[in-house]
């Protein structure tokens, strides 16, 4: 009996070193450069720097769905400086049938820095669309001069936003199909973000 114990002992030990080892396999490092906008980093309900929780000098995101007596937006954002309020948000989701998200939505928000000037911005999940699942985000970008987060629609048209650090600029991705797909680069110019390249396969026709 003993023999059996030990037997079963050492096979759960061999099973566990081993298991141990296969679990690190394929954890690669994001690159220096870029940074994917990632619907892992969302948070719903709040948003925050973790180190800096308990800072006056962080502003910090908080969601409050709608009341059943509101039909005028989905949901607030409540911008946080502390415990005091210092801008409120009412979100409502794009309406047209050109945008119906595939599954239901999240009502989640992200803060990051999407302009590059130093600065957090907020940024609004909106979710995937089409078969080939695209991701899009509404944008509020912070006017250091109003001290308030102000809408920029042009970050609507983005698909599935990348932060590149190195050339701050944002980089885009979309496919139509297995062999139809896009990608560009976008920068915040003038209070709106332009595309500055394309690159698409097959390629376009020049008009």
């Amino acid at each position: 009996m003993k023999r059996i114990i030990d037997s079963t002992l050492v096979i759960l030990s061999l099973m566990l070193i081993f298991g141990c080892k296969e679990s690190k396999v394929g954890q690669g490092n994001p690159t220096k450069d870029s940074m994917s906008i990632d619907t892992d980093s969302v948070i719903s309900g709040k948003v925050f720097n973790k180190q800096d929780i308990a800072s006056e000098d962080t502003l910090n995101a908080v969601i409050r769905t709608q009341s059943p007596k509101s039909k005028d937006f989905d949901f607030e954002v409540f911008i946080m400086r502390g415990e005091k309020t210092v801008q409120i948000i009412p979100f409502s989701y794009p309406k047209d049938d050109t945008f119906d998200p595939n599954g239901g939505r999240k009502d989640s928000c992200l803060m990051t820095d999407v302009t590059f000037d130093g600065n957090k911005d907020l940024l609004v999940y909106l979710g995937q669309f089409g078969n080939q699942g695209v991701e899009y985000w509404d944008a509020y970008v912070w006017n250091e001069v109003k001290q308030k987060f102000l809408f920029v629609p042009s970050f609507h048209d983005i698909p599935n936003p990348t932060l590149n650090e190195k050339e701050k600029i944002i980089e885009s991705f979309s496919r139509g199909s297995a062999v139809d797909y896009e990608f560009g680069k976008w920068k915040f110019e003038k209070g709106v973000f332009v595309q500055k390249e394309l690159l698409s396969h097959p390629p376009r026709e020049c008009e």
